[in-house]
């Protein structure tokens, strides 16, 4: 903390007008850029993201990923060395298989965000094992060969292409059948093919298992070959609970189900850890996304516009662009995705129109008020939202109601580990287990009246398991999350309220983000307004196309739009520092337009002070009766550390702090130290560091 407020507020002089978009450092002679060189648009989602750049003819496309628009913004971890992006990423978090999955990566970009924890596991050498697997298996989790370490090896019976050629042409095993065939051709060379033989089933064991007892056929096919690597220690791995447990028990061979298969994978390894932080997080999604664009668009990709949430504070703001600078960009412009949502609705309509944005994504719900004057320019009159809201929260609440299901009919409390008297493995197992048949429900849910939702050998006790099957409609559904979407309509009012706006005020509603798919969300909007929302433009897509569209007008060599669009943007909140006994010191209030300068002089807080930290904070708009730093609707964004101060007194020296937002709302600090007489003690002399920057 510094001490007392020595001078009134001192305002720099106005910022002129800019043209169009604050370049700031990122100004480039367009002359210069090759002509290979690409611009892209990145909505970086919380849950999923989205690629999106204009073609030579002005038409915004969206660059696919294994097929898919919307990439889901997840990393898993095999181990440190072998990372997986995407959709893959996703199947491995999902299948349970030995490494860590990190999604949500965009809630740890603060300063004061946890960091992930990775755990990786520890290579020892052990002797050779043999793994028997059931065609079932790879329609269960196609990727499983992924998993298997040096020593493993496996063995499949020469039918397992046949079965999932057949496999192929039924419509609910299609995908998981096409990807294990793609994955039998890339591990080929550790794969060992066997013949089945009958012949090495003992005679009572016909007698025990007739023909026509459970699939006999293929069940005492693949049974036979775990008998001829009994002698190695074979194990039958597969997802039919009759063979595993009755006919592999019945003739003493080992077999495990999947999931018991998948438990082991975590509970055999001895691991290590390592930390990772949201920004480094961010890093590595960017550059995956990056060198996937550069392959589809068969082009060097060097600038780009990110979307971040209305919501994001300066420092989240910040790392984003950091994280976009280190995946390799040399050029990254940062965007609200409400702004970017409106220019995609409105960047053709030449009439002055006021757009109401309802942005509800997988991590964070936005509500923004934005004006067009028909010829480019954008105004925003005022942004609200809660950056803690979005589908995630939709899907813990269907866990709840499991849990809740799951203590009232079978004694299993799921809500604390300690209460749950299960291992740390089985409880981890029954939390995914539950967290994937949540969020499968949900989606689910958006299209279909009901579903069921079935969890697989859940862990009752660390000794009993069973699967649980609950079905669920729409309507008990919308009940689940009523008081979570009740928290929209306040920050509805809230949006517009700040823009000293009523609803007939609005001339466009607009809705964002994949959490707007689900019907009751729609609804509620409509009823809020009374009228429907504008339904020409895809919801998931639409700040891609609006990014893209920045990109092009920012970066692009021939812009292929007929307005370039001008944003004038304000602060939503305070920004200031902390002063001593926990005081809040305004610099630059709410409602400032952008970019906005401030400077302010202070004092020391006593005399031969040797080290100087400056808290910064902001304050919401509804809070400003707030004084004291700790009280609500004060926030810590970060801190500047001011070290080796030379020997003074209080009163020979004055503390002048300078804040500049840029129109991007990043922060920008200064710090002097000047003496009575004028002079400024040298920077040189000094060690000044940003805590975030650290």
């Amino acid at each position: 903390m510094i001490g007392f407020e020595k001078d009134k507020e001192k305002r720099a002089e106005e910022f002129e007008d800019e043209d169009e978009f604050d370049f700031e450092e990122e100004l480039f002679d367009k002359s210069q850029e090759e002509k290979e060189e690409k611009e892209i648009g990145i909505d970086l989602g919380t849950t999923n993201s989205v690629l999106s750049y204009m073609d030579k003819e002005g038409a915004v496309n969206f660059v696919k990923i294994a097929g898919d628009i919307l990439i889901p913004s997840y990393l898993f971890f095999k181990d440190k060395e072998t990372i997986y992006f995407g959709n893959k990423a996703k199947s491995y978090a999902k299948g349970m298989v030995q490494g860590t999955g990190i999604h949500l990566f965009k809630r740890r970009l603060r300063a004061d965000s946890e960091k992930f924890v990775v755990k990786q596991k520890k290579e020892e050498k052990t002797e050779e094992k043999y793994y028997i697997f059931d065609t079932n298996v790879f329609l269960d989790q196609p990727d499983i060969l992924e998993g298997m370490k040096k020593n493993e090896k496996v063995v499949l019976p020469i039918t397992v292409e046949q079965e999932l050629e057949y496999r192929k042409r039924e419509s609910n095993t299609k995908y998981s059948a096409e990807r294990a065939l793609e994955q039998l051709l890339l591990w080929n060379e550790r794969i060992i093919y066997e013949e089945s033989d009958l012949s090495l089933l003992p005679e009572d064991f016909f007698k025990k298992f007739p023909e026509d007892f459970n699939n006999a056929n293929n069940d005492n096919r693949i049974l036979s070959i775990v008998m001829k690597y009994q002698k190695n220690g074979g194990i039958l791995v597969s997802s039919d609970y009759q063979l595993v447990k009755l006919k592999c028990g019945f003739v003493n061979v080992k077999a495990m189900t999947l999931k018991e298969f998948q438990i082991l994978r975590i509970s055999e390894e001895k691991e290590e850890e390592f930390t990772l932080s949201g920004t480094e997080a961010t890093t590595m999604f960017l550059q995956y996304l990056k060198t996937e664009a550069e392959k589809a668009l068969k082009q060097s990709v060097t600038k780009a516009v990110i979307t971040v949430p209305a919501t994001f504070n300066l420092v989240e703001i910040e790392n984003t662009k950091k994280a976009g600078l280190q995946a390799g960009f040399q050029a990254v412009h940062i965007e609200k995705e409400p702004v970017a949502a409106a220019i995609a609705y409105n960047i053709d309509t030449k009439e002055q129109a006021t757009t109401f944005i309802y942005d509800f994504g997988g991590g964070t719900f936005d509500i923004s008020v934005i004006r067009s004057d028909g010829k480019g320019k954008f105004e925003i009159c005022a942004t609200a939202g809660k950056a803690d809201l979005g589908g995630e929260n939709l899907t813990y609440e269907i866990e709840r109601f499991v849990y809740d299901y799951l203590e009232e009919n079978y004694g299993l409390s799921m809500f604390e580990e300690e209460e749950a008297e299960l291992s740390k493995e089985h409880y981890q197992y029954n939390k995914k287990t539950i967290y994937w048949a949540a969020e499968n429900c949900k989606i689910e849910l958006s299209t279909s009246e009901f579903t069921t939702m079935t969890l697989l050998d859940l862990y009752l006790t660390d000794k009993e398991q069973k699967s649980v099957i609950l079905d669920l409609s729409r309507v008990e559904f919308e009940e689940i999350i009523k008081p979570t979407m009740n928290q929209t309509i306040l920050e509805m009012n809230n949006g517009l309220s700040k823009a000293e706006m009523f609803k007939e005020d609005i001339h466009h509603i607009i809705l964002a983000g994949g959490t707007s798919f689900i019907p009751c969300v729609y609804k509620q909007v409509e009823h809020y307004f009374g009228r429907k929302p504008s339904a020409d433009k895809n919801v998931a897509t639409l700040i891609a196309e609006g990014a893209a569209i920045i990109a092009n007008a920012k970066y692009g060599i021939n812009h292929r739009i007929q307005m370039q669009p001008k944003i004038f943007d304000i602060t939503y909140e305070d920004f200031g520092i902390a002063l001593e006994k926990w005081n809040y010191s305004c610099m630059i209030p709410a409602k400032t337009a952008l970019p906005a300068l401030a400077k302010r002089s202070y004092s020391l807080i006593e005399d031969g002070q040797s080290q100087l930290n400056i808290k910064i904070f902001s304050r919401k708009s509804e809070a400003k009766q707030a004084k004291k730093i700790y009280e609500k609707g004060i926030e810590y964004l970060d801190e500047l550390i001011m070290k080796d101060l030379p020997p003074m007194k209080r009163d020979e020296v004055d503390v002048v702090v300078q804040f500049e937002i840029t129109k991007q709302y990043e922060l920008k600090t200064e710090v002097w130290l000047v003496k009575k007489d004028g002079t400024f003690i040298e920077k040189g002399d000094l060690v000044i560091d940003r805590q975030s920057m650290l």
